[in-house]
């Protein structure tokens, strides 16, 4: 039994260095690929957001027209920003509404995605919650450019 062990041994060594030339996994020989999200981390998707308010509170969304994003841009002082969607998110279990700016994601190892959105932070918050009437004042118009 000691014998067939040291064998095996033996012939495990003899063989090893033709396994660890053959091929290798480590990415020393292969490109490097940008790791992480485009976003940042995935917790900034617009997509992950809006599936959490779904989850947790039934929420419904809504994304606001291009005149009112306007008018939330230049109350929040975010024109550098590049916010392109404003989606406003009602549950009935709670009193107010969320609200979420966001813009599209950025190229990311060299790729566009075109449908993914990234959560811009207002006042150092990924969500701001108000009041119906508080969010009217904001953006000082009538319902029909929500």
């Amino acid at each position: 039994m000691l014998r067939v062990s040291l064998i095996s041994i033996v012939v495990g060594f003899l063989y090893w260095p033709v396994v660890a030339e053959g091929g290798s996994s480590l990415p020393n020989s292969h490109v490097e690929i940008q790791q992480g999200h485009p976003c940042g981390f995935p917790g900034r998707a617009l997509e992950n957001i809006s599936g959490f308010f779904k989850y947790k509170w039934d929420a419904r969304h809504r994304d606001l027209k291009e005149s009112a994003v306007r008018s939330w841009v230049e109350y929040h002082d975010l024109e550098g920003e590049d916010i392109t969607l404003v989606r406003i998110f009602a549950s009935r279990m709670q009193q107010k509404l969320a609200i979420v700016s966001a813009k599209e994601a950025p190229l990311f190892n060299g790729q566009k995605f075109p449908t993914m959105y990234c959560i811009v932070p207002v006042q150092s918050q990924l969500v701001k919650t108000y009041t119906e009437e508080e969010l009217a004042d904001i953006l000082g118009q009538g319902e029909k450019d929500i």
